[in-house]
């Protein structure tokens, strides 16, 4: 089921998968989170960490303007989208939470669902350690063969993407903080008099982990 567009950015993500469980009149929920970069991710999570013995696997992810929820036979409403609030008010992005249901016997009516959902991903969230997104983006050096050392040194201090080399040269693509472009710039244009160019591709959130 999808959602309308989330339009904001938050500020965190998951540092590893996390897993909480409380019960609730004899109900007991399980909650899985972990840090996903893409859909396909999700999908791959959920179809693993699912648990078909259980009264019902409800789940809810967020990539950026891109999430997708799950009530898994609750009662609509009361279950996907819940653990989808959680998520966003709790800010987190690049996540994937499944509430896991193991039925007690004793109905929770939509009301008691839909706030049993919601705390169980609140709780997990709250516990779970969390690394700040970083806004990155992916540049393009282009740069002669008598100047593609001034490219490779910059891939030394970042994440190098890939590299194609041309008849007159090489074009590195590379990922850096956004906050560096400048430097980048700066220093690419001074070491080669002008003759390198950076292009600006695109842009991105990233986890980054400050113990790291």
């Amino acid at each position: 089921m999808e959602g309308e567009e989330v339009n904001d950015v938050e500020a965190w993500s998951l540092k590893e998968m996390w897993v909480t469980e409380f019960e609730i009149k004899k109900s007991r929920f399980v909650t899985t989170a972990a840090p996903i970069s893409s859909r396909s991710e999700a999908e791959l999570f959920l179809e693993a960490a699912r648990d078909l013995t259980a009264s019902h696997n409800c789940w809810a992810f967020r990539i950026g303007n891109d999430y997708r929820f799950s009530d898994d036979g609750e009662p609509s409403g009361t279950a996907g989208k819940p653990i989808l609030a959680s998520i966003h008010l709790a800010g987190f992005d690049g996540v994937v939470v499944l509430v896991t249901r193991f039925f007690g016997g004793i109905k929770l009516g939509a009301g008691g669902l839909t706030r049993a959902y919601s705390a169980a991903a609140s709780e997990c969230l709250k516990d779970a350690p969390k690394v700040p997104l970083v806004p990155t983006e992916l540049i393009r050096i282009n740069a002669p063969y008598d100047y593609m050392s001034i490219a490779f040194s910059i891939c030394e201090r970042f994440e190098k993407i890939d590299a194609v080399y041309h008849a007159d040269g090489i074009s590195v693509t590379i990922r850096i903080p956004c906050s560096q472009f400048e430097c980048v710039q700066d220093e690419v244009r001074d070491e080669s008099s002008g003759i390198v160019n950076v292009e600006r591709l695109d842009s991105s959130f990233q986890g980054e982990d400050p113990d790291a």
